[in-house]
């Protein structure tokens, strides 16, 4: 009987857990999603490192990167629109993807707070059009005027 009891609490303990842990999930995906639009994403700082898998938000000023699985709402990584350089893209293959589908597009600016860096970003091609349009739709910058 004792054995019994043990293992309906080790049962209740794991569904408790799962359903924490999915609860979590979707409350993290719902606050990120209001403060701006968000696609699935993988990036990778360096060629030799591995692709991160995450969420890319972006907003009228800025871009940002965040872990897929994680437990705060602050960004990784986070670039102002302001000086954004998209390259182009290239196909990724079977194993080095999201999908099927994936491309791979070299992002370079300056994160806010630190210097200038390059990332590899890996993304659907829908996403990666919709990253290029906000890209491409940034306001001329504003110089000062000399009279």
């Amino acid at each position: 009987m004792a054995a019994l009891v043990t293992a309906e609490i080790v049962v209740g303990a794991c569904l408790f857990a799962a359903l924490a842990t999915l609860t979590h999930i979707f409350v993290r995906r719902r606050l990120l999603a209001r403060s701006g639009d968000l696609m699935l994403c993988a990036l990778r700082i360096g060629s030799g490192e591995r692709w991160r898998a995450g969420l890319l938000r972006f907003d009228d000023v800025s871009i940002a990167w965040l872990p897929l699985l994680g437990m705060t709402l602050r960004p990784s990584h986070c670039w102002e629109r302001q000086g954004l350089d998209l390259g182009g893209f290239a196909q990724l293959g079977p194993g080095d993807a999201l999908d099927s589908g994936s491309v791979r597009a070299v992002l370079r600016g300056v994160p806010i707070g630190r210097g200038p860096v390059e990332v590899e970003l890996a993304l659907g091609q829908q996403p990666y059009t919709a990253l290029r349009a906000w890209v491409e739709a940034t306001p001329p910058e504003r110089r000062p005027v000399d009279w």
